[in-house]
């Protein structure tokens, strides 16, 4: 009964969403945008949306001592496999999946991996939200108030502000190890030098200016140009209501009227910039499933049928 509500609730989600989005729309605009589409700029998006687990990886690794890293490619199937539950599963349930994922398919301790996964949304959150600050100075109405400085300013703050909680995490963790937030903050305690702190940092920016790469090249596909400031905005926006537990059908909901809001703030017009929105979370989307479901289905740890015998029953 409770995966039913869930259900309904996802589609009422979606449904409201896409009401909003469509209450604007032109028709006619919508299909010659569609139909002036250049496949060059859509083929890079999807190619930098392939690296996106690689990029996720590298920043658990980062995290993780070397002698405690997983080989063959584990943490950046980990990777691959959180994004696919979180895009099949309403309501950000998919992020259950990535502590217990890294203990069961890298062999980290539960309690170790809620940790990092505590640390890694935290990142994500403030360089999100720094990306969103930092664009948001280049729309016309910051400028013409002359806060373009300002947001410059407290943009980067936020965006470098992982290095910071990443050291007092790991200050806490030390001086009291017994404590329940010490052992929250469990994986901080292995960022120990000035270069695996940001190598974190570097690789969360490697995930999230790949998803304003993608949001670039979406605008060039259709022939849109509003200055990387803007797209940056634009795609934090989108992320960061995709962040929200209110996400519907395979991720289509909050996110893309965030994403076209943020566009049209920009002074895109609303058509092609839902057109952009849909574009973005398509190529994000399809790439995230299928890399997902490979990762899922080549992992060592996933649980397999038994062998069948010539007669068709169990061996």
């Amino acid at each position: 009964m409770r995966r039913l509500l869930r259900l309904v609730l996802a589609v009422a989600v979606t449904a409201v969403c896409a009401t909003l989005l469509a209450v604007e729309l032109d028709g006619a605009a919508l299909g010659a945008v569609l139909a002036a589409v250049e496949p060059a700029p859509a083929a890079l998006a999807a190619g930098v949306a392939v690296t996106l687990p690689w990029w996720r990886g590298a920043r658990l690794a980062a995290l993780l001592p070397a002698a405690r890293r997983p080989g063959g490619g584990a943490l950046t199937r980990v990777a691959a496999e959180v994004l696919l539950w979180s895009f099949l599963l309403p309501f950000k349930l998919g992020e259950l999946s990535f502590p217990w994922l890294l203990h069961r398919r890298a062999g980290l301790p539960l309690q170790e991996a809620a940790a990092l996964f505590v640390l890694v949304r935290l990142a994500d959150l403030l360089t999100v939200a720094g990306l969103l600050v930092l664009g948001a100075g280049a729309w016309p109405a910051m400028a013409e108030r002359g806060l373009a400085g300002v947001a410059m300013l407290l943009g980067a703050a936020l965006i470098a502000a992982p290095v910071g909680v990443i050291a007092v995490a790991g200050r806490w963790r030390d001086r009291r190890p017994a404590g329940r937030l010490a052992r929250l903050v469990e994986g901080a305690s292995h960022a120990r030098t000035p270069a695996a702190r940001l190598a974190v940092v570097g690789t969360t920016l490697g995930v999230w200016g790949s998803h304003v790469a993608i949001a670039a090249l979406a605008l060039d596909a259709v022939g849109v140009s509003v200055g990387l400031g803007a797209t940056a905005a634009a795609s934090a926006a989108g992320n960061l209501a995709f962040a929200l537990p209110v996400s519907g059908v395979l991720g289509l909901g909050p996110q893309q009227v965030a994403f076209a809001a943020a566009l049209e703030v920009a002074g895109v017009a609303w058509t092609p910039a839902v057109a952009v929105a849909l574009g973005v979370h398509a190529v994000v989307a399809v790439t995230a499933v299928a890399l997902g479901l490979a990762a899922w289905w080549t992992s060592p740890g996933r649980p397999r049928p038994a062998p069948r015998s010539p007669a068709g029953s169990p061996r």
